[in-house]
């Protein structure tokens, strides 16, 4: 197939539980001038039959098998390997709520002549799909200011990558790509197409179902987990510098926000085997300038939650100057 509207891209690892139900969402858009590159990134579970099962049903349907390398790497052959006008993303286990998402995000690209269009994203519990959750605030960061044109200036957030549809001739003008980490690749990606693009055309419709992972406890985190969020912390750091780089103050700010919610969550502390690399991107995030003193804190003094703070020999509601003391108290806690 060549020269269709839309190229859709599905990196596809050990995803055979929810692979059919994604695939049907794709190919049931009103939108049919598509072609869907499947990205078989090594599965060893019945991926590849029910790819191929689908692959000879309907003609669309582009299977690329790979050993395993990564999302990032399935997700840059996928766009090596396109051809269609623009390119939407879309992961095995989620999927479109409407038969209309493709037509919707394509005709405000041909209207508006923006490089990239955007929509609004659902959050569906794994356990129960029929409780479906927006969360307005989900967050702050992640709405958009207005729905229409958006330009660089007003919107800056590297999240949500799957929401949008780019145009292919930006991508591959701009030379944008996954970076090929195993975790943590989109943000990245999504920060770099912004800052190319310049220009995002947002409709008031929701675009994406997000099928919500098991949530795992801290202790789960803590105990089994370490390399993710030292991957998590990298990828972030990356993002942080590319921000500073290009002077996105914005972008810089909503990855600090979602950095410390993620330390929050894992209760980074002293006694956490991450304390040492989050003394050095709390140090590092402060010394940009891009935040100032009560902003930084304001943000990283929420990491000590659930009485961290007391344990430490600090009560912060008996403090006749909270914000000072806290921050001399950071300042110490990190080395600085």
């Amino acid at each position: 197939m060549t020269g269709c509207k839309v190229s859709v891209v599905i990196p596809v690892y050990n995803a055979e539980r929810y692979l059919g139900e994604c695939l049907d969402s794709v190919l049931g858009q009103s939108l049919k001038d598509i072609e869907v590159l499947c990205v078989d990134d090594g599965s060893a579970d019945g991926s590849a039959k029910v790819l191929a099962d689908y692959a000879a049903k309907d003609a669309r349907v582009r299977v690329l098998p790979q050993a395993n390398a990564g999302p990032g790497a399935a997700r840059n052959r996928a766009l090596d390997a396109a051809t269609g006008e623009n390119v939407v993303f879309i992961d095995p286990d989620d999927y479109y709520p409407s038969c209309r998402v493709l037509e919707m995000l394509h005709d405000a690209l041909s209207k508006s002549g923006c490089p990239m269009s955007a929509g609004k994203i659902l959050r569906v519990p794994a356990d129960d799909p029929r409780a479906v959750k927006y969360n307005a605030d989900y967050g702050r960061l992640r709405s958009y200011p207005h729905c229409g044109l958006l330009t660089l200036d007003e919107y800056q957030t590297p999240f949500r990558y799957s929401c949008y549809m780019f145009r292919r001739s930006m991508l591959d003008g701009a030379g944008i790509r996954f970076p090929l980490w195993r975790r943590f690749q989109d943000p990245l990606f999504l920060a770099k197409a912004l800052v190319a693009g310049g220009r995002v055309f947002a409709i008031d419709e929701f675009v994406y179902c997000y099928r919500l992972p098991k949530t795992p406890t801290r202790v789960d985190w803590d105990a089994n987990d370490c390399a993710r969020l030292r991957e998590f912390v990298k990828a972030y750091d990356e993002l942080l510098s590319f921000a500073v780089e290009r002077g996105c103050r914005k972008m810089f700010v909503e990855t600090a926000a979602v950095l410390g919610h993620e330390l929050r969550f894992h209760g980074v502390s002293p006694a956490h085997p991450m304390w040492g690399e989050f003394c050095r991107i709390v140090r590092s995030i402060y010394r940009t300038g891009f935040m100032g003193s009560r902003e930084w804190m304001s943000l990283f003094g929420r990491v000590w939650s659930d009485g961290v703070l007391r344990r430490h020999g600090l009560d912060v509601a008996r403090m006749t100057d909270p914000w000072t003391a806290l921050k001399l108290y950071l300042w110490r806690m990190v080395n600085w």
